[in-house]
């Protein structure tokens, strides 16, 4: 909860002298925007990934996880195993060098 103007307020999203304010917790409260405003789209959480993703070893879904690849280049690249390097996903068709770059921290071979 938080003090606003004298007034408790809980955590969470309120209109405070006709703005909204979101409560982050009892020393943090941001502006929203003016009461009849439209409320804004919450950014979307990124993608944390933990550990490189292995395109010899890894299934199709784990592929399409990676920026650029769909469900037909992933069933594409698990037939086309095994890869040296990860250079060679580029020889798949449907994957080109730019996707692979982009996605180079992420990959292993």
């Amino acid at each position: 909860m938080a003090i606003i103007d004298g007034r408790v307020y809980e955590i969470g999203i309120h209109e405070v002298n006709g703005y909204r304010i979101q409560v982050i917790d009892k020393n943090t409260y941001k502006t929203l925007g003016k009461a009849d405003e439209p409320t804004p789209e919450p950014e979307p959480e990124p993608k944390v990934r933990f550990a490189r993703i292995n395109v010899n070893t890894c299934d199709a879904e784990a592929l399409e996880e990676l920026d650029g690849i769909g469900a037909a280049a992933s069933r594409r690249i698990v037939k086309a195993r095994p890869f040296e390097t990860v250079d060679d996903l580029a020889r798949v068709k449907g994957v080109t060098q730019k996707t692979v770059d982009a996605n180079r921290a992420e990959i292993t071979a």
